[in-house]
């Protein structure tokens, strides 16, 4: 969930930077906040001189205007974008240290068939991630019972193939069963939601998150780590790898790029001045 804050004394400018936040919000179904920091002193604690200003999650956006509903949508849509930039990685790195994991967290019995279960979790984890953001559309015309009939639809199926896959191959049947009802209520409220709102998927950053993520999965595994230490150290190593390799790929543009290379130097001058 997004938290948007608007800076401001609550003048006329002010309110309408509130009411297009809010619109961009609602137009690209992203869960949010909303927060009016009339205070000064608070105000002052963002660094902001002037007013109005918009802050997504802590971070300024904008100040000293009123910005219309697109470049609000916009700067909404790289939240979202990075949203994506940290959930594909966290499912792909769950599922190939899920075995490590379990061994240390877990009886030995549970290991073999606890991993088995963890990348269908992970890919079930990514749908549903996906799915929070697609049905604030439907909310947002007023089409609950959409809601309700495919969450029904997902139900029904989902408690058919259980019957007939958990009796063969147990909780493994359980968990494919699962990841086929989150990609079916997926992919339902993707395609009633874009009869409403047409808005852009990235997919060529999608398509270098699952390359890097690949990458850093094959990484992972020849580490293959089985101590408390050594998987931090791994997921550490894992980090950096993801990040290496979506570099390499171009999965930033040039400005988030300068953007990034910003919060360094500033994170590095911070930690200058914090240094005896």
């Amino acid at each position: 969930m997004k938290k948007i804050q608007i800076l401001g004394p609550g003048c006329p400018k002010c309110k309408k930077l509130a009411e297009n936040a809010e619109t961009a919000a609602k137009q690209l179904g992203i869960e949010y906040t909303l927060e009016k920091v009339m205070d000064i002193n608070e105000i002052m604690k963002f660094g902001v001189m002037v007013t109005p200003a918009l802050a997504v999650d802590g971070q300024v956006k904008l100040a000293g205007k009123v910005p219309s509903v697109e470049e609000v949508k916009n700067l909404l849509s790289y939240s979202l974008k990075y949203l994506l930039l940290l959930i594909i990685p966290s499912a792909f790195g769950l599922s190939i240290l899920g075995k490590s994991i379990l061994r240390i967290m877990t009886k030995p019995e549970f290991v073999s068939s606890g991993a088995l279960i963890i990348p269908f979790v992970a890919m079930s984890m990514v749908l549903f991630s996906v799915y929070e953001v697609i049905w604030q559309v439907i909310n947002l015309v007023k089409k609950t019972k959409t809601i309700g009939m495919i969450w029904g639809f997902a139900a029904l199926t989902n408690l058919g193939l259980n019957i007939i896959f958990v009796p063969l191959i147990g909780i493994l049947g359980a968990a494919i069963t699962t990841l086929i009802a989150f990609a079916m209520i997926t992919s339902l409220a993707a395609f009633y939601s874009l009869k409403w709102l047409k808005f852009e998927i990235d997919w060529q950053f999608i398509l270098k998150s699952v390359a890097a993520s690949i990458v850093m999965s094959l990484i992972i595994r020849l580490i293959f780590p089985t101590q408390t230490l050594s998987i931090f150290l791994c997921v550490g190593v894992g980090i950096m790898v993801y990040v290496a390799v979506l570099f390499l790929l171009k999965g930033f543009t040039r400005e988030e790029m300068r953007f990034f290379r910003d919060i360094f130097r500033r994170i590095t001058k911070i930690k200058g001045q914090s240094e005896p």
